[in-house]
């Protein structure tokens, strides 16, 4: 979990712009998105960030907490965990 946790944290930062810090990652949606690409056969990559476009809205901020002493995205975190739910099968 801690791998998609990373993955999932890298691809929003990098999806989001360095000037647009408030936004809100919709986790049910974006585990959809993964997870049905995935069962399609899109690519690990592919889906995640095609899941990261679809799932990202402008308005909102999250909260934050620590795992393992490092600081990350509430919102980011939840949707990890949706991923892990819906199909864990399909995690890279």
């Amino acid at each position: 979990m801690k791998k998609i946790i990373a993955a999932a944290v890298l691809a929003a930062t990098a999806f989001a712009s360095p000037a647009a810090e408030a936004y809100q990652l919709l986790p049910n949606l974006y585990a959809k998105t993964y997870c049905d690409l995935r069962k399609l056969g899109v690519s690990y990559s592919e889906a995640l960030n095609a899941a990261m476009e679809v799932a990202i809205v402008s308005d909102g901020d999250s909260s934050y907490v620590t795992i393992d002493g490092k600081s990350q995205r509430l919102d980011v975190v939840q949707a990890a965990v949706a991923v892990t739910e819906r199909c864990p099968g399909l995690m890279k």
